[in-house]
């Protein structure tokens, strides 16, 4: 395959047919004959006179854009994205890529094909890549002398050309294989399942004694008698817990926790959640019956009656509904993740009675305290800094079933006044004693900054500048005074919330954009952001095992795409896709803030896969690995299709596009962001390049460069059932298979 590079604005092409066109010269002749262990053998001969050939590429036009001819007509709709280019496949010698004594003597050196009668007479090995007229020869065929048969076959019926057609490319339909439970319509429901279950014929309205055992039978709950794992294994999935689940989700205190009575349900609780960071199917399985068990035990209770019969039970109560809420959002079971948008507002409606998201007041810790009253001080605070966790918990779950379901958060974040959780080392202390020594340094260092807050949204660059030199004019560390990692994680949750509820309330107008985009900046730019501390950027964070900004760069996306739509695009609920949809989502990709999509994910690509996957990862990173996936695969389907509809320029990254993406506030910061610590080049830098590239590529390239690459990531992550479920739809978006 012989390739051709140029700088130019524009240059001339004698193109060959495109491949899946009708066309043939009227001198070409096609001997196909078929035999083999798969079927017929295929042999083909052609000729061509370079006078016709020279006619032929004198009557087309002259194609201004390279990369647009590369990426127009580049799509096979038929096998599912499985897409080859024209130009490997076309065997014919391009006159306008050799001087013309050298294109003479390549044409007299013509060998005469029919005297072979080999197989892979056409096989060009300079070209790795298939196309749709790839044809699997066996091994026997290659040792076989049989002379070719008289038989002739017809040719294989070619694809339309894209050019040729205006119809939408073809969808898989991925509703089996989603991650959440593909959505009915209330009208649909009635017709689907009408006839089903138990007939009972009455022509009036009361009941009878059959009817009556009918209702006996309702009421009665399923009995699930599965044996328990074994002690050993339970023992072994608690440990997992604290060294895998609680130290991505920092909820539990380690220190002080004791399983009793009282807690038995929190204790089934965190085997599950335990069992879940192993990749075995056995411990999911044990994983996922003990979350169904603890969960039909748990709503068999009522837990209104308990707020005041068993008030001491609340605050495990709580913790155990907060990590069985969090098992099922990372469960490969889709039905999990139905019983965690289902008992979200439960959970939210139990915190408000009991005041979880009301302001707790501090401990004074005297200096004069006996062992064991600091022993019984310790644990006090111990219980109240586990709820104040799982308060900014709820938060955090809240913004991942907001972007999972596509719908409203139901908290109001933009509103929310989360508490302040204390610093890993204070919570992570061992003893009472060091957590006394360490806590009365963290009240020293609550009480100097006892000022406006410069990390609230409504405070811009300038007031956090003047705030942070009056801190240390004063003497105060400021990494005393940086909030929790926790807090800064529900806090960009917090704006990604708010996007999803704009857009889906209508509400997300160019003012409202502006107002968010401040919000990212104002993010990026002060203590919140993890990459201000040096435990980050040396991989080494005591709280958080993984860094902020991957997310924040998927956050910059839900403000360039309607992630949505793009989901409905590519088969979620189906193939029939509505034609407003559909008109809509060509709209975003021949926009510029499709390359703005497209540009975050590559940052967020280039981040995750940068950095070590250890067992303790964020319970976003699956879910914002799909979503660049999403729109990466939705924009490589459509592609075609939109520069088939009109020209454009969908497809490259033009100079207009350029200037627009460089006057945006999120890559204004990104480009004067340069890291002392680091050799390695700016991450915008490295995405801008990587974007051009990859837009002027081919699809098989394309993918390779992102959907492979993000798939791999995925099968890594094994810690959890919804990133292999990812990884699967992401498999799908690459074969065009859905088994």
């Amino acid at each position: 395959m012989l390739e051709q590079e140029s700088n130019e604005d524009s240059m001339s092409f004698l193109p060959a047919p495109p491949l899946g066109s009708d066309f043939q010269p009227d001198d070409a002749t096609f001997d196909l004959n078929i035999a083999g262990a798969r079927g017929p053998r295929i042999m083909e001969t052609s000729s061509f006179q370079f006078s016709e050939h020279e006619r032929i590429a004198g009557s087309t036009s002259t194609v201004t854009n390279p990369g647009r001819q590369l990426l127009g007509g580049v799509f096979d709709r038929g096998s599912a994205l499985m897409s080859t280019t024209t130009a490997s496949t076309d065997s014919r010698i391009n006159p306008g890529v050799f001087p013309r004594d050298q294109y003479r003597n390549l044409n007299d050196s013509t060998v005469d094909y029919t005297a072979f009668a080999d197989p892979l007479l056409h096989f060009d090995a300079t070209n790795w890549l298939l196309d749709e007229n790839f044809v699997d020869i066996g091994i026997g065929q290659l040792t076989r002398n049989d002379p070719p048969t008289d038989r002739s076959n017809p040719r294989p019926q070619p694809l339309p050309s894209i050019k040729e057609s205006n119809n939408p490319p073809a969808v898989l339909d991925l509703r089996h294989m989603w991650y959440v439970q593909t959505r009915r319509t209330v009208d649909g429901l009635y017709h689907d399942y009408e006839g089903t279950g138990r007939q009972i014929v009455n022509s009036l309205r009361d009941i009878d004694e059959i009817y009556r055992t009918n209702m006996v039978e309702e009421l009665r709950a399923p009995l699930r008698n599965e044996p328990l794992p074994s002690i050993d294994f339970l023992n072994l999935c608690i440990h997992l817990f604290f060294t895998r689940f609680n130290v991505a989700l920092p909820l539990i205190h380690g220190p002080t926790f004791r399983p009793s009575e009282n807690n038995i349900l929190l204790v089934l609780t965190m085997c599950s959640a335990g069992a879940m960071t192993m990749t075995t199917g056995m411990a999911t399985r044990i994983a996922s019956m003990l979350f169904e068990r603890v969960h039909k035990a748990g709503n068999g209770d009522s837990w209104e009656r308990g707020l005041t019969e068993r008030p001491h039970l609340t605050r495990d109560n709580i913790k155990g509904a907060t990590i069985g809420q969090t098992f099922a959002l990372l469960s490969g079971e889709p039905a999990h993740r139905a019983i965690a948008d289902g008992h979200h507002g439960c959970l939210i409606s139990l915190g408000r009675h009991v005041k979880l998201f009301t302001e707790i007041p501090e401990l004074d810790l005297s200096d004069m305290v006996s062992a064991e009253d600091l022993e019984r001080v310790w644990k006090r605070w111990a219980r109240y800094e586990e709820m104040k966790r799982a308060a900014v918990v709820l938060h955090i779950h809240d913004a991942e079933i907001a972007a999972l379901f596509h719908h409203e958060p139901t908290f109001r974040h933009n509103a929310s006044r989360l508490p302040v959780v204390a610093p890993a080392e204070l919570f992570q202390a061992p003893t009472a004693a060091i957590w006394a020594m360490k806590y009365r340094a963290y009240q020293k260092s609550r009480q100097d900054q006892r000022e406006p807050q410069s990390d609230h949204p409504r405070f811009g660059p300038v007031a956090r500048v003047q705030v942070q030199n009056a801190r240390a004019g004063a003497g105060v560390d400021e990494d005393s005074c940086r909030p929790s990692m926790l807090n800064s994680w529900a806090a960009l949750s917090g704006i990604g919330a708010t996007i999803c509820e704009c857009r889906h309330l209508d509400l997300l107008s160019s003012r409202r954009i502006t107002e968010l985009e401040t919000d990212l900046v104002t993010w990026y730019i002060s203590t919140k952001n993890c990459c201000r501390i040096q435990e980050c950027r040396t991989l080494k964070q005591p709280e958080l095992p993984f860094c902020l900004k991957p997310l924040w760069h998927y956050t910059c996306m839900t403000m360039a795409a309607d992630l949505d739509l793009l989901e409905l695009a590519v088969g979620r609920e189906g193939t029939d896709i509505a034609a407003s949809k559909l008109d809509q989502v060509r709209a975003w990709i021949s926009s510029p803030e499709s390359k703005r999509c497209l540009l975050h994910a590559l940052c967020l690509q280039n981040l995750v896969t940068s950095t070590t996957v250890d067992s303790a990862v964020a319970i976003h990173t699956a879910r914002i690995l799909f979503s660049a996936a999403l729109c990466w695969y939705c924009y490589m389907l459509y592609l075609p299709w939109c520069t088939a509809s009109f020209d454009s320029g969908a497809s490259l990254l033009l100079d207009d596009t350029s200037d627009y993406l460089m006057a945006l506030p999120e890559i204004r910061l990104l480009r004067d962001e340069r890291s002392p610590w680091k050799q390695s080049p700016n991450i915008l830098d490295k995405a801008i390049s990587d974007l051009k590239r990859i837009l002027g590529a081919n699809p098989a390239k394309m993918k390779v460069s992102t959907l492979c690459v993000l798939e791999s990531t995925l099968r890594r992550l094994g810690t959890s059932g919804i990133s292999q479920k990812f990884a699967d739809l992401i498999q799908a978006f690459v074969t065009g298979g859905t088994q």
